[in-house]
């Protein structure tokens, strides 16, 4: 068991992003355990028998392997950025907003993604049911540049790369639409540095491998 925590990751899961993206902001030094689904560790289905990523261990032993839990325990340890006290609202409406998206819009774009080829009637139903939750963001970004207020808070770091994975599945019919604050949000966070650091592509880590630290020590402010 290292002194630090140790975060199980794969580096294009949305969750996985929403993690990253917490720990990175709050700089707390974990050793990062890239993995591929199709190949889990031993231990990581020995402390998470879901087999989900991301997953946390803490030094003390404690798991947890929720990516909203893992975000909240980051930036509750160091939250130089306010994360969790938006400029506007409060951070139950944050929560609020984050459940509605893990609830409702992650299964319609599941059924998008992973029926996008084989059975494209009913991911393209799945598309349009799910652009309301799109249309709902892009009110919350008129006339501000993100979901709370004028600065990045907890809702945009856990929403983002999820709104990301669907924009994805068909990037040319997604940058046609018209929530133009949305595509606006979205572009400014794929060009920022806050994503660069989060995305690098990883070394797969193996029993054995010395622990590689993340946030990476040279991306780290």
């Amino acid at each position: 068991m290292t002194n630090r925590p140790i975060l199980y990751s794969f580096r294009r899961c949305p969750y996985a992003m929403r993690a990253r993206l917490a720990i990175a902001s709050a700089q707390v030094n974990c050793a990062l355990r890239e993995i591929i689904l199709r190949n889990k560790p031993a231990h990581m289905l020995e402390i998470s028998p879901k087999g989900t990523v991301p997953v946390l261990q803490l030094p003390n032993g404690t798991v947890i392997d929720e990516s909203l839990d893992i975000a909240l325990w980051a930036l509750e340890t160091n939250d130089p950025e306010n994360l969790l006290s938006p400029e506007k609202g409060n951070k139950a409406q944050m929560l609020a907003l984050i459940n509605e998206m893990d609830s409702a819009f992650k299964p319609l774009l599941d059924t998008y993604k992973y029926r996008f080829h084989s059975e494209p009637d009913i991911a393209r139903a799945a598309r349009d049911d799910a652009l309301p939750f799109l249309q709902h963001l892009n009110s919350l970004l008129d006339a501000q540049d993100f979901l709370f207020g004028g600065r990045i808070s907890l809702a945009d770091m856990c929403i983002l790369p999820f709104v990301r994975q669907f924009a994805f599945v068909d990037k040319e019919w997604f940058w046609a639409q018209d929530f133009t604050h949305v595509l606006a949000w979205l572009d400014m966070f794929l060009t920022s540095d806050r994503f660069a650091t989060i995305m690098p592509k990883f070394p797969l880590w193996a029993p054995g491998d010395e622990e590689m630290a993340f946030p990476p020590v040279d991306m780290a402010s």
